[in-house]
């Protein structure tokens, strides 16, 4: 094969993606048969395969086996300039074709020069002489036969000019001219960028391009001068990032000068592959997005959910199985960068496209893909808060799961675990407790441990579950080996890792309640800014929320640190997410839980002002709760009870006294009849009434409280007031006896649920965690027992109730 049919055969194979999409054989082959490159068996062979892809795979395999009979490569091209349709649309696509065609450059593989051990051996030839005449006469007299015993050998040395297979002046022109040719062409591509995607292609670099991007280097010598092994991992990972980051950056410049290819998408090249390889190096790209955003306004994550976008409507269907699973990987990992960089809705819209390209072929691959898909874009409305579109994602999913299912070997395919944690975490959020506790436990049993990532999410769910089930021990053992499993699988630099922390945070500060608290949260804002600087983002703004509640819960008001990191969390939330969006209200309310005890230190003649503006913020928290999380859900019970904090401090008690019977009823309406959080509730109300001078209704309810709540054995303050709060009302009414009978029930129930008698360490969170499987073995095992004891302990209850009872009648 020549250099000339080489080239051509391989400029086929290096388009061959981007010539299979865009290409119907119905419009080249008349052309192709007419300069007699195909023949009618070709023909027919070609319009015998079942799908349009296929049948351009058969023409491209076809093409090359015509060898240099004739010019296959050029009448291919010919026919695509000209091919036998009307549409603009189509001749500009196969225009497009042909540009990719002419400027495929391929590398030049110059002859190498010889070795010096060649020159040695060339020197030792011996030289050519001349034959001397006696011995020239032997040799001819032996060619002509001369001795007649000797056999008739005739050696003909005379050669044919025009047999010799030496090239011709001519030929010798045109590949001393292709030689010329392909030097200029490597000397060209030493400043020249490749461009892969659906095809390869050199682009010139442009003129004195220079990074726009400043390296951090104070940041990196001082990962590199700690003696930190984390740090120095840091490093490492870091200056990978940069300089992925840099050659994406180079696409961009190219694409800002109108250097690329018309049709060329961004998304396609190799730059953007390598930036979305690996998942570990996400969270560092944060720095230099924002660089190129502020200083030159260049949005990378922006400009590439465009690009997938625009690529998909490019794409006419998903039959294509090489070209689908590109756009599946790709779309996959795009929306994780999108959803890490907390753009919930470009990420949610680079599903939505992705659904709608899988949903136009039926195959097992195809619905795999959609169903990874759907659990995506579950989890990023689970993200916006929008519960009825998720739980309609969540339908779309089952319905792919059945149809998988059907198939012999589907269940073997597929894991529900993902789905199950979005279901759990819906469920939750709207307040359905018993049921997302339910599959927060089958998650936890059917996730595989080969799968990190699930597993930590499996843990951080069943945390927050068994949390709002009062199963506060287990809740604690989950949120702490959670850390652990982090730790050892992604190491102390991963945002699953402050993931871990935050969830540890979020059980301490409602339950535990002590200084590890306030250290974990410490620690997870430190390794947020030692990822991300000073670059706003949601994990940062979670971890200054975190801290704040922790000094809060803590009492620690010596200074105004809770509600300058309440404040700063709040500003930081408002600049990464759009004003609108849900889940600012949590940032309001935590600012307004701030307020109210920044008033409470306050001087008098400001905490009116204080007072108000907690008012305000709470408030408009509460809307958004009604608005998205729903009436019935707990975040509205919860900003319910702060605001009548709020309205009690204002002295605004019909305003106070109205909202909280109101969160009573609300309560008792929405949730079962022993839920702690109905219990807290009326404890809130009977404090309330304790405030206004109103014993008898305070009592009432507070005695409710103490004597049916079940804290499975762990320490609850609230539950501590209660008892107090209830022995000097009694006191202060001159129920002296009644008085020292819940000092005794206070006694019994500080034995039956002591405070905890350790403090958690790190060295504690952070041992080696035992195998998922024996985990999860022990961990089931203690719960059997637990709730085995717990409903001895009720049926003991109840026969005791029944007997008192009879004895009664």
């Amino acid at each position: 094969m020549s250099r000339l049919e080489a080239e051509r055969l391989q400029k086929l194979r290096v388009n061959r993606v981007a010539i299979i999409q865009a290409l119907r054989v119905e419009h080249v082959i008349p052309n192709l048969i007419s300069k007699h490159v195909l023949t009618v068996e070709d023909k027919r062979k070609i319009l015998s395969s079942k799908s349009t892809q296929d049948k351009v795979r058969r023409l491209l395999d076809i093409l090359p086996v015509k060898g240099r009979l004739v010019d296959w490569f050029g009448s291919f091209r010919d026919a695509l300039k000209c091919p036998d349709t009307r549409s603009t649309d189509v001749r500009k696509r196969y225009a497009i074709l042909v540009e990719f065609l002419d400027n495929t450059i391929l590398p030049y593989h110059p002859q190498p020069a010889p070795s010096p051990i060649d020159s040695s051996v060339e020197s030792l030839k011996l030289p050519k002489y001349d034959p001397l005449p006696g011995i020239a006469d032997s040799v001819s007299s032996f060619r002509n036969g001369a001795n007649g015993s000797m056999s008739r050998v005739t050696f003909d040395m005379k050669m044919d000019q025009e047999k010799v297979l030496l090239p011709s002046e001519q030929e010798k022109g045109e590949m001393d001219q292709e030689n010329a040719e392909h030097q200029n062409k490597e000397e060209k591509r030493r400043k020249r960028t490749l461009l892969k995607g659906f095809f390869h292609k050199w682009v010139p670099t442009p003129e004195s391009f220079t990074t726009l991007l400043k390296e951090p280097v104070e940041h990196f010598n001082k990962l590199k001068e700690s003696s930190d092994a984390d740090d120095q991992e840091q490093l490492k990972q870091e200056k990978e990032a940069l300089r992925r980051i840099l050659n994406m950056e180079v696409i961009f410049a190219l694409d800002r000068q109108h250097q690329l290819p018309a049709g060329f998408e961004i998304c396609m090249s190799s730059a953007s592959e390598e930036l979305l390889a690996d998942t570990s190096l996400y969270h560092f790209y944060f720095k230099y997005f924002e660089q190129l955003k502020l200083n030159h306004f260049i949005d990378m994550p922006k400009h590439l959910a465009a690009s997938f976008i625009n690529l998909l409507d490019i794409l006419e269907d998903a039959k294509d199985e090489e070209i689908r699973n590109n756009v599946i990987h790709l779309g996959l990992r795009l929306f994780d960068l999108l959803n890490q960089y907390s753009m919930y809705d470009r990420a949610e819209n680079v599903m939505m496209a992705l659904v709608i390209y899988l949903v136009t072929t039926a195959d097992v691959g195809a619905w795999m893909a959609t169903y990874e898909a759907f659990v995506k874009l579950m989890s990023i409305r689970n993200m916006n808060i929008n519960f009825s579109d998720a739980d309609a994602v969540y339908s779309a999913a089952q319905q792919v799961v059945y149809k998988i299912n059907l198939m012999s070997f589907g269940q073997e395919l597929l894991s529900t675990c993902r789905l199950n944690i979005e279901l759990s975490v819906l469920l939750r959020e709207q307040g359905t407790i018993g049921p997302s506790y339910s599959w927060a436990q089958d998650v936890l049993r059917m996730v595989d441990s080969k799968h990190h990532q699930d597993v930590i999410d499996a843990l951080c769910n069943a945390s927050l579950s068994y949390s709002n089930k009062l199963l506060i021990k287990k809740a604690e053992e989950l949120s702490v080996q959670a850390i652990r499993y982090t730790k050892k699988f992604f190491g102390t630099r991963h945002p699953s890792y402050i993931q871990a922390l935050l969830n540890y945070c979020q059980y301490s500060n409602e339950y535990r309640q002590d200084d590890m608290g306030i250290e974990v949260a410490r620690k997870a804002l430190e390794i947020c800014t030692k990822i991300y600087g000073d670059v706003p983002n949601m994990q940062m703004a979670l971890c200054l929320q975190a801290l704040a509640r922790a000094l809060v819960v803590n009492y620690q008001f010596t200074d105004d640190e809770y509600y300058n990191h309440a404040m700063e969390a709040w500003r930081m939330a408002i600049s990464v997410l759009s004003g609108t969006h849900p889940k600012l209200a949590l940032f309001r309310f935590t600012l307004a839980q701030c307020l109210l005890w920044k008033s409470t230190h306050s001087e008098s003649d400001k905490q009116q002002g204080i007072l108000i503006w907690a008012d305000t913020e709470c408030s408009g928290a509460l809307a958004r709760f009604r608005a998205y999380w729903g009436e019935f859900s707990l975040k509205v019970g919860h900003a319910n009870s702060l605001l009548g904090q709020i309205y009690t401090k204002m002295d605004r008690f019909q305003d106070a006294e109205r909202i909280l019977e109101d969160n009573v009823k609300l309560h008792e309406l929405s949730l079962p009849q022993h839920s702690h959080f109905t219990y807290l509730a009326r404890a809130s109300l009977g404090t309330f009434y304790q405030s206004i001078d109103k014993p008898l209704e305070a009592l009432e309810l507070l005695k409710n409280v103490v004597d049916n709540i079940d804290c499975g054995g762990v320490y609850l303050r609230w539950v501590h007031v209660c008892y107090d709060t209830i022995i000097d009302l009694l006191n202060a009414v001159n129920r002296d006896k009644e008085a020292e009978a819940y000092q005794t029930s206070l006694i019994d129930w500080m034995k039956k649920n002591p405070k905890p008698s350790h403090q958690l360490t790190w060295e504690h969170l952070h041992s080696d965690p035992e195998p998922y499987e024996i985990f999860l073995d022990q961990f089931d095992s203690t719960a059997s027992k637990f709730k085995a004891a717990k409903e001895l302990i009720n049926l003991k209850k109840t026969s005791s109730d029944d007997k008192e009872t009879e004895n009664k009648e």
